[in-house]
């Protein structure tokens, strides 16, 4: 087993599922995450760190488990598919708590054996539990990121 580390920059656009299906969540993320890479093709990781939504004016902070499995073994070059869910933590009044998934696709790109940067494209899903009110804030959409690895 050996320690990995991912830090990330993303910016997404989303679709409301409230009814309205404005183009409304337009935003940014930046994460960290840490973890175990188990085999030469799989990691498992935990990370947080600040999503801002520009159009609802927010600012949440993610609680996220993260898997991922690369096509070639870990140091090469290589496709791979990603998987992670968590929970949102409010900045502010916006929500009380929220909930996130994604599913997506990147690629691996050497630099140098302990030194690397992914392109993504994933989907996300996020709900967010809305303060005094009985109702729920669904957002889906795509999303972009780079990310290096260390």
């Amino acid at each position: 087993m050996k320690f990995v580390s991912l830090i990330d920059f993303e910016i997404v656009i989303g679709t409301e599922e409230n009814g309205t299906n404005e183009k409304a969540p337009f935003g940014f993320a930046l994460h960290t995450y840490g973890g175990l890479q188990f085999t030469r093709r799989m990691t498992l990781s935990a990370g947080t760190g600040i999503i801002r939504s520009f159009n609802k004016q927010s600012w949440a902070i993610p609680l996220i488990a993260d898997f991922r499995w690369y096509l070639n073994p870990i140091g090469y070059q290589s496709p791979y598919m990603f998987i992670n869910t968590g929970k949102f933590l409010d900045i502010g009044d916006s929500f009380s708590t929220g909930q996130t998934a994604k599913l997506g696709l990147g690629y691996l790109i050497e630099s140098d054996y302990n030194f690397f940067y992914t392109i993504e494209l994933f989907r996300f899903s996020r709900t967010f539990n809305l303060k005094n009110s009985a109702s729920n804030f669904f957002v889906n959409g795509i999303g972009f990121a780079l990310r290096i690895r260390l």
